[in-house]
């Protein structure tokens, strides 16, 4: 799967952009595009231009013809994009939860999308949540409850499944109730407690943990208590000089920070069936201000 905040940007026309970024020299099954800011979210352009018709254009471009686009959705700026093999995927649906103004506008919040893999002896329940939490360097509190009601408020369909002694049903409504929950996108999550010299110095180092020891979203209870991430050996992914690979030199010269992250809600019945291989940033794309990151899952099924 792969996540990144474009900041408005048009598709990148690079072959090999999407084949780094989407892992296509794997063959995976199931791609899952998490995209943020398609549009500017200060402009009334947000509501009118279909922004998403211009990546999925792009994505067809490079996706394999032995996959198709199960789904797309979008939400102001946000946008999802499911491509699987045929057949491999079912009782696909997606969800939105909008937090910009306490819930009354879609600018932050979230897309989210379940669906089922395997056969029917088998088979896995998946939900992928797309978020862009609030923004600011001392609003990690709002993150968290945006975080929280996004993991809350989400909702699906029912779907009822019966076990195997034929009478339990269960109904998957909720992110919760899902075997799998991966959570992407710009969590807006900055760094605390060091000055941007030195930041940047580190990340430039490559000093990946020294940076993280500032995280402001691996010391939080959310995080602490519900998820787990893998481990980050990548540089910052915010903010850089769009077309550079230059840390952020404007006038607010903001603190590199791990914005953009891939995270998995704690299950530990299931976790042995879904296994993160590959976590990483893709540095050579220098349209946005911000880096895209991708997920690469194998799940037993």
């Amino acid at each position: 799967m792969a996540s990144w905040n474009v900041n408005g940007c048009d598709p990148p026309s690079s072959a090999a952009f999407y084949d780094t970024w989407l892992g296509l020299a794997h063959c995976p099954d199931v791609i899952i595009a998490c995209l943020q800011e398609m549009c500017d979210l200060r402009s009334t352009d947000q509501l009118l231009t279909q922004h998403d018709e211009k990546w999925e254009r792009a994505f067809k471009l490079s996706i394999p013809n032995n996959m198709e686009l199960i789904d797309r959705d979008s939400l102001v700026g946000l946008g999802l994009f499911i491509f699987a093999k045929r057949a491999t995927i079912k009782h696909v649906q997606t969800a939105h939860v909008k937090t910009g103004m306490r819930g009354r506008h879609g600018n932050k919040g979230a897309i989210g999308t379940r669906f089922f893999i395997g056969n029917h002896k088998h088979q896995v329940s998946v939900c992928v949540i797309n978020c862009h939490l609030a923004a600011g360097q001392v609003n990690t509190s709002d993150r968290n409850a945006d975080l929280a009601m996004i993991m809350r408020s989400m909702r699906f369909n029912e779907l009822f499944f019966k076990d195997d002694d034929h009478h339990r049903a269960i109904k998957y409504t909720n992110p919760h109730e899902h075997d799998h929950v991966i959570v992407a996108g710009d969590l807006n999550y900055r760094l605390d407690g060091i000055d941007r010299d030195a930041a940047c110095k580190l990340g430039r180092d490559g000093c990946v943990q020294d940076l993280l020891k500032h995280d402001q979203f691996r010391r939080q209870s959310i995080y602490l208590n519900h998820f787990v991430e893998s481990e980050i050996t990548f540089s910052p992914t915010y903010k850089y000089d769009p077309g550079t690979n230059v840390f952020d030199t404007s006038e607010k010269e903001r603190v590199p920070s791990y914005c953009d992250r891939i995270i998995q809600m704690r299950n530990d019945h299931k976790d042995s069936m879904i296994k993160m291989v590959k976590y990483d940033s893709v540095p050579m794309m220098t349209l946005s201000d911000h880096k895209p990151i991708l997920g690469h899952f194998e799940i037993d099924c």
